[in-house]
């Protein structure tokens, strides 16, 4: 699994190690595990557990971040008018431009 691939990723991830989980379960009830065994799936389930929680968060986290983005997106995009002066100052200091290269072309 790769975190990379998103969300999805993690609702596969989450969806096999459930299973994982309930086998395991089932196979201390049964008493089939050795106590070796159960400790060390006690260490890699707490382990895994914590890092799931840290992908959820940060999954989270880059959600409010995209929603802010596109919430300040939205906001200046909707102040920002076509009626605004600034093509026509724009177009006045290219004609200035133009005028004075023009002219200093004529010059020489």
């Amino acid at each position: 699994m790769s975190i990379s691939q998103g969300p999805e990723a993690l609702d596969v991830f989450n969806r096999s190690w459930s299973t994982l989980m309930a086998e395991f379960h089932e196979a201390t009830c049964r008493n089939t595990v050795d106590d070796e065994t159960l400790s060390f799936a006690h260490q890699v389930f707490s382990r895994i557990e914590i890092l799931a929680k840290r992908f959820l968060d940060l999954d989270e986290a880059a959600e409010n971040v995209t929603g802010s983005l596109q919430n300040d997106l939205d906001v200046i995009f909707r102040d920002l008018s076509l009626t605004d002066d600034h093509s026509s100052a724009s177009s006045g200091v290219f004609a200035i431009t133009l005028h004075c290269h023009r002219h200093h072309l004529t010059n020489y």
